[in-house]
C-alpha cells in the first residue's frame, strides 16, 4: 500500500475560498473608484493579487517637465511674495 504525499497545511477548497474573499475585496474598492495601492491589505493577502499586476496597484510616480532657466513654483512665490 502506497502513502499519499502530504500536503502540509495546503487546502485547496480553503486558499481558494480565501482567495475568493480578497478578490471580492478588491472588486468592492476598485467599484468605488479607488486604485488598488490606497486597499489595505495583510501580506498574505498582497500575495493572492500580486499574480494579476494590477496598473492601479502600481507606485505613482508624477512627472514634471521644467523648461531649462524656467523657476519653480516656490521659486515664483518668493518673487511675488517680495514685491
Amino acid at each position: 500500500m502506497t502513502k499519499k504525499p502530504s500536503l502540509g497545511n495546503f487546502n485547496p477548497d480553503k486558499d481558494k475560498v480565501f482567495e475568493n474573499s480578497v478578490v471580492e475585496k478588491l472588486l468592492n474598492h476598485l467599484e468605488n473608484n479607488l486604485p488598488a495601492r490606497t486597499l489595505k491589505l495583510e501580506d498574505d493577502e498582497k500575495e493572492v493579487l500580486h499574480h494579476l499586476h494590477l496598473l492601479t496597484a502600481k507606485p505613482m510616480l508624477y512627472v514634471l517637465n521644467k523648461k531649462a532657466g524656467g523657476k519653480n513654483l516656490d521659486e515664483m512665490n518668493d518673487v511675488n511674495g517680495k514685491t
